[in-house]
């Protein structure tokens, strides 16, 4: 981010900031870091079109970034890597090979990584047209879950090969289900006795288990996104609350402030206590 951008951003923070209400999940919002600094703050940005703001006049990755300079003082260059349709599989290829994204990995203070939704959507539509396979239709929403897992953790045990969560702000955030309304109204398999968002919705629960379960491990906070759009029992649809665009898949820029917001509740350890 160049200097005169980064004005820009803070500008439009401080005029957001007292003209508007931004978008919440019914949590108080975290308060500005206890320690201030003018330091200059590296941040690379892993994932999907949710990283590359698809859908929005401002995503996620930028809004977080302007938060994040707001909270601490600092100057944030942001390096957004986020591409369009990409999946587990891909983004584990990029951390593994592309030696300029760890180069980017190495040379950051911050790394935030979403990933996973297309995943699941591509299984998701082969269980609709009827040939995921198995008696009930679902062996590749299970052979999904079963890939992104040994995906994930190999994203996680490279990124934190190449920085340490405890020598930088590592955060990442697991993802919603923009089809509770659709699916709840159709039942693509009629041998399964439940409609599609009970199906759906238990894989894309084993998926935002494991990236919680796993990056605790790491000692890396997560955002829990799916909460924040689909409600504690994730029910809830988050085009009802007016996050998402218009293609009822992706964020709108509400939805985008409510996953920038769920990031910055994590606070900024270990840079910033």
């Amino acid at each position: 981010m160049t200097y005169l951008r980064w004005i820009l951003a803070a500008l439009l923070v401080l005029v957001v900031g007292c003209g508007e209400e931004q978008p919440t999940t019914g949590e108080e919002q975290t308060t500005a870091a206890d320690s201030v600094t003018t330091d200059s703050l590296n941040y690379v940005a892993f994932g999907d079109s949710l990283a590359t703001g698809y859908g929005a006049t401002y995503g996620y990755v930028y809004r977080y970034a302007d938060l994040l300079a707001m909270d601490t003082g600092a100057e944030v260059n942001v390096n957004d890597l986020g591409v369009n349709g990409l999946t587990s599989g891909q983004l584990r290829a990029v951390v593994e090979n592309d030696q300029g994204a760890r180069d980017a990995i190495e040379q950051s203070d911050v790394v935030t990584i979403n990933i996973g939704a297309n995943d699941l959507m591509q299984a998701r539509l082969r269980y609709k047209a009827g040939y995921c396979g198995g008696a009930d239709n679902q062996d590749c929403l299970r052979q999904t879950v079963a890939d992104f897992q040994a995906n994930w953790d190999t994203i996680l045990s490279d990124v934190t090969s190449l920085r340490s969560p405890d020598a930088s702000i590592i955060r990442v955030a697991d993802f919603y289900n923009p089809f509770v309304n659709l699916d709840g109204s159709m039942i693509s398999w009629p041998d399964s006795g439940a409609d599609d968002f009970s199906v759906f919705e238990k894989y894309l629960e084993q998926v935002n288990s494991h990236i919680a379960e796993t990056s605790d491990v790491y000692g890396i906070p997560h955002a829990r996104i799916h909460e924040a759009f689909n409600g504690p029992n994730g029910a809830e649809d988050p085009n009802d609350k007016g996050y998402m665009y218009s293609d009822a898949i992706h964020p709108n820029d509400d939805g985008h402030a409510v996953i920038a917001q769920g990031l910055r509740r994590l606070g900024y350890e270990p840079l910033y206590s």
